[in-house]
């Protein structure tokens, strides 16, 4: 199976994932802007910056969908983790706010970090997409809501 973008298997699922995740979001009534979309396993939101995104995440091998938040500070493990850990001294707070436990992944050595929520299904599963967008896109927002003004009243 191939396209005049000359995708075929997994790519071309993950492009057409984000494609329609995209089309679904814009009929919304939302102030978050997608990036185009790209045959990924990912589709990263700007946040706050380049730095702090929501990161919207397909794992076809391992079976979840995940919305994360990551702090990437290129090359800046420190402040990685810093802002991290601020964040962190909130958790309770903040899963309270989100109805969620999250993962808090300080990932020590890979200049990143990550907070995630997942959802465990077989994300290429096209007749469940639907069901999967709209998981998506709450938690997208909500990850919005919770972190946006936090992470603007620590930077």
């Amino acid at each position: 199976m191939g396209n005049k973008n000359g995708l075929t298997g997994l790519k071309l699922k993950q492009y057409s994932f984000w494609s329609e995740l995209k089309k679904t979001h814009e009929k919304r009534d939302s102030d978050l802007k997608f990036p185009e979309p790209k045959p990924l396993h990912y589709m990263p939101i700007g946040l706050v910056g380049h730095e702090f995104r929501i990161t919207p995440t397909i794992n076809s091998r391992e079976n979840f969908l995940r919305v994360g938040l990551v702090i990437d500070i290129k090359q800046d493990e420190e402040q990685n983790n810093k802002y991290f850990n601020l964040l962190k001294d909130q958790k309770l707070t903040i899963e309270k706010e989100l109805n969620e436990k999250l993962q808090w992944q300080e990932l020590i050595g890979k200049n990143m970090c990550r907070i995630n929520l997942y959802y465990y299904a077989d994300p290429m599963d096209e007749s469940k997409w639907p069901e999967y967008f709209s998981w998506m896109l709450n938690k997208i927002d909500m990850f919005d809501k919770v972190f946006r003004s936090r992470i603007l009243k620590i930077i």
